[in-house]
């Protein structure tokens, strides 16, 4: 059986709580003119969903008001929200109503048992109304506990940003000492495993009665944001030039690792290359942006640099891995019948650098003259990824990974799936002030087509995972 998790559209960049703020000119006489901000209203959408009687006649609704550049199909939330709408009544003649409860609630759902299993990460709940309550007993409108005619109650709920749970805890949502980032929501085709969000509106009509329920799925997303860029790189961006190498700007790159790749060129001719990939610090990016990449590669091999040292044979992919463990009776027992599905998702672009450091040197130690070949590379991240996340029983992980040279008459000492794997963050907002620039020069773009494994194709769209 599939689980049967909404879709949801395509999300854009940033904090939707963040007011647009067009700069306007104070023009006071005798005072500099300044920069004033007028915060702008953010442009909201209004969702509704309806209990009707026969003939469509409405009972009850329950509105959901959300941001409107981040909701389209469903409404959307990020970070702490907060939910906003109103609920309902419309009652034509006089009805029992017990109770009107609204609830809003975070699950991870999985379908691999019979009957599905879940864990509630959390549930907020908010009584409208109640038959017990004292505006129902001192109100003579109330007469028998029954209402009639219209009544409308306004809500806001903020989303726990943070939640906690105990290694002992069992199904559900039990206070403890480890903290967790809310996960997005997630739902993939073949994962049968997710993170559903939901608002319920409850209406308890009393004994012998079936009660009204009103479910609204929607999307929510974590406001994380990287730290920012070091100074010389900050610098870089800001003047449009391009990124000092690692040699420069040290606190702007991490060695990834260092590696000897050996092998035969032409089937005769043996050689050995050393190779140094750099990521750009720090190693947290925004979804959407790029993650700039740097490769110095030493040989005394002059023919073997120019074969494998060239944007073509280059190999650099991001890798994501997704881990969800079952049963979920226990969260002490997360490794448990793990379900896992990794994939590679986008490969890097290079081009030749300016570098200075590029050239050859004697070695006089060795007695031989070596040489040096740098090329700076990027890779480009969709909007729509999903945030790194470190859950229980479900993480969402990255690793920026080197795959084997690809390059004709060259064959590796040892056949290696990945020579380095180091692992990055994606995040969901932008940090204060700079932002990465996209370097790459017009036609440099990998045209090796990515092999898609386990029998999952991958969806980036508009109507996939966010």
């Amino acid at each position: 059986m599939s689980m049967p998790l909404p879709q949801f559209d395509k999300l854009p960049l940033g904090d939707p709580q963040a007011a647009h703020e067009p700069p306007v000119e104070d023009s006071l006489p005798d005072y500099t003119p300044r920069a004033a901000h007028i915060p702008q209203p953010i442009e909201e959408r209004e969702f509704e969903y309806k209990i009707e009687k026969k003939k469509g006649v409405t009972i009850a609704s329950l509105k959901v008001v959300s941001p409107a550049a981040y909701s389209r199909n469903i409404p959307t939330f990020c970070g702490a929200g907060p939910i906003k709408g109103s609920v309902n009544l419309y009652l034509t003649e006089p009805e029992t109503v017990a109770s009107v409860v609204l609830s809003v609630r975070g699950r991870f759902l999985s379908d691999h048992s019979d009957d599905m299993e879940e864990v509630m990460l959390f549930v907020v709940s908010s009584t409208m109304w109640s038959k017990d309550s004292a505006e129902a007993t001192t109100n003579p409108s109330f007469s028998h506990k029954k209402l009639s005619g219209t009544y409308s109650w306004p809500f806001s709920i903020s989303i726990p940003e943070k939640v906690q749970f105990s290694g002992s805890g069992t199904g559900g949502s039990t206070p403890g000492t480890t903290e967790h980032v809310l996960p997005q929501t997630y739902t993939e085709r073949i994962l049968s495993a997710g993170i559903n969000y939901e608002i319920i509106l409850h209406i308890g009509r009393g004994k012998l009665k079936t009660d009204y329920e009103i479910p609204c799925t929607f999307g929510y997303i974590p406001l994380t944001r990287p730290r920012p860029f070091p100074a010389l790189k900050t610098i870089a961006y800001q003047e449009g030039t391009p990124l000092l190498d690692p040699t420069v700007d040290v606190d702007g790159w991490a060695l990834a690792k260092k590696v000897i790749i050996s092998g035969t060129l032409f089937e005769s001719h043996p050689v050995a290359i050393e190779c140094q990939l750099f990521v750009s610090a720090p190693l947290a990016y925004t979804r959407g942006s790029v993650i700039p990449l740097y490769v110095r590669m030493h040989s005394s091999d002059r023919q073997a640099l120019d074969l494998l040292a060239t944007h073509k044979a280059v190999i650099v992919r991001l890798q994501r891995t997704i881990v969800y463990s079952l049963p979920m009776k226990s969260l002490k027992h997360t490794k448990t019948n793990p379900g896992k599905d990794e994939r590679d998702l986008v490969e890097a672009v290079w081009w030749p650098t300016s570098s200075q450091e590029q050239g050859a040197s004697t070695s006089f130690a060795a007695g031989m003259q070596m040489h040096t070949v740098c090329l700076n590379g990027e890779i480009h991240l969709r909007a729509d990824l999903a945030p790194s996340t470190t859950f229980p029983a479900f993480t969402v992980e990255y690793h920026v990974c080197m795959r084997p040279f690809d390059t004709p008459g060259f064959k590796m000492a040892k056949a290696e799936q990945t020579l380095v794997k180091h692992p990055v963050d994606i995040v969901t907002s932008f940090a204060p002030g700079t932002r990465a620039v996209r370097y790459a020069p017009p036609g440099y773009n990998s045209e090796r087509p990515l092999t898609m494994e386990f029998g999952m194709a991958l969806n980036l769209g508009a109507s996939g995972f966010v």
